[in-house]
């Protein structure tokens, strides 16, 4: 099966050392592209967001920006923000959880914010905090700030490595601790640095560090949250780097990737770590944005290389254990619910004039953007607006690794594809050598004849690559090499 493993040895034929496609349970595919969900631009550039869902059964898209919270609408944007007084959060990154029907947005620059319907409003007593999660009847945030707050109990303090409880079941309730509401806070010191992300995982929720990890149980007052360090060496410095699919997480670390189910870290970056740490500007490794396709069993993880921009994707397909990648400049990730599309509403997604045939063919027909209510994996593009990450890239493109042995010199005659989606146009361009290591010989371009491509080139080692365009599903590449001098 093919997959990509650039870290690995090249002479694995199916080992691949460059594509621009994500992986599929069979093979590679055309990655992802960005439509627009037809949403007017946000007021400002995203500094997080979030789709909540409500008890009723409702849902609710939120996005904050360094002055505002708001909330998509079919096609515009609603204003939430507090009406007591505009936010000013600089940079600090917001972040949300449900709590019943009840919704809930923190910052490291202003104190709890919730809302069940339309404008947010302050938590009375609540600290402000960089990070927040939801599990067993609590509200937990992370890295906080409670200085001149005068909540009672409270340290008066900015400190990193502390977490706060809200009360059991009512976390807009005061957040003063006491013992008989179980509202409470803690410090975790038994090793350095800020907490950088708070994940749910299951009942429990682990608190990461760059370089260490802790999982929390609820354990009833007076203690409430025990936490227990399981790991003094690998840690993560995103929150938004680490994805909870099922019962394990999965994160970027700090110099490899891996998968946490409670218990221990353990790597699956054997075979991509070296070369994709090796493009990660590591300046900005905090910038690291995730999102989960749960219907594809897939991880992608957008990334910055050249400078703070995240142009880059990581993906991951945890049910084969197979790697992808490819390019695409976004501003954050979040998942939101589309609107039903209508012979009323047609016209405003694609104008008055467009016909049927004519629609965008980057959308699929089984693609999430036509069913209302559907959640959609989407990202924030450099325009600010919410765009579906569910269309179809134009192409796709692979580099396959040396076929061939050192013990036998052979020709190429032709070079067949396996397709479950068969693209539009392909071309390749193949290489041979006689040893590994040395002088490269390139052949000339060419297109695919009917379900083959023409080759004739003569060495011990041959290596192709591909170009595909449209849509593709591609599960094997088989060459027809036979020893030079035989029929």
């Amino acid at each position: 099966m093919l997959t990509f493993l650039p870290d690995a040895l090249d002479i694995a034929p199916e080992v691949l050392q460059a594509v621009s496609a994500v992986p599929t349970l069979r093979g590679y595919g055309t990655p992802p592209s960005g439509i627009d969900l037809g949403v007017a631009a946000l007021s400002g550039t995203s500094l997080g967001g979030a789709l909540l869902y409500t008890l009723s059964g409702g849902t609710r898209t939120i996005v904050g920006s360094a002055a505002k919270l708001e909330e998509a609408g079919a096609t515009t944007w609603t204003d939430v923000t507090r009406t007591a007084s505009a936010y000013s959060v600089g940079a600090n990154r917001w972040r949300f959880a449900q709590f019943g029907n009840t919704s809930l947005a923190i910052n490291l620059a202003t104190v709890l914010q919730q809302s069940a319907s339309g404008a947010f409003a302050d938590v009375a007593n609540a600290p402000k905090a960089a990070l927040m999660e939801a599990a067993s009847g609590f509200v937990m945030l992370a890295n906080t700030d409670d200085a001149s707050l005068s909540i009672a109990g409270g340290p008066n303090a900015a400190q990193e490595h502390r977490w706060w409880c809200s009360q059991i079941f009512n976390p807009t309730g005061t957040w003063a601790p006491s013992v008989s509401t179980q509202a409470t806070t803690g410090l975790l010191v038994e090793t350095p640095g800020a907490i950088t992300a708070l994940r749910r995982l299951q009942s429990e929720i682990v608190a990461y560090k760059a370089k260490s990890i802790y999982v929390a149980r609820y354990v009833g007052s007076p203690v409430v949250w025990q936490f227990q360090c399981v790991s003094t060496d690998i840690g993560c410095s995103s929150h938004e780097a680490v994805v909870a699919a099922g019962t394990v997480h999965y994160f970027v670390g700090d110099d490899d990737i891996y998968a946490f189910d409670g218990s221990r870290p353990v790597s699956i970056g054997k075979g991509i770590k070296e070369w994709f740490f090796a493009r990660l500007n590591r300046t900005y490794i905090s910038s690291i944005r995730a999102i989960h396709d749960r219907v594809n069993s897939r991880i992608y993880w957008f990334y910055p290389t050249t400078s703070a921009a995240l142009t880059s994707c990581l993906v991951y397909h945890y049910d084969t254990q197979r790697w992808g990648h490819f390019d695409l400049t976004i501003t954050d990730v979040l998942e939101s619910i589309t609107s039903a599309i209508t012979y009323d509403t047609f016209a405003d997604k694609f104008g008055t004039s467009i016909q049927y045939d004519q629609i965008p063919t980057d959308i699929s027909y089984n693609s999430p953007y036509w069913n209302a209510a559907t959640p959609v994996l989407s990202y924030i593009s450099t325009a600010d607006k919410i765009t579906g990450l569910s269309g179809t890239a134009s192409g796709a493109s692979m580099t396959t690794g040396w076929y061939g042995s050192e013990d036998v010199v052979t020709v190429c005659t032709r070079v067949r594809p396996r397709y479950r989606t068969k693209p539009s146009a392909a071309t390749i361009t193949p290489a041979a050598t006689f040893d590994l290591g040395g002088t490269v010989r390139y052949g000339a371009t060419s297109s695919i004849n009917g379900d083959r491509f023409d080759v004739l080139q003569a060495g011990r080692y041959h290596r192709f690559a591909l170009t595909f365009a449209g849509g593709v599903e591609i599960e094997a590449l088989v060459p027809t090499l036979k020893p030079q001098g035989l029929e």
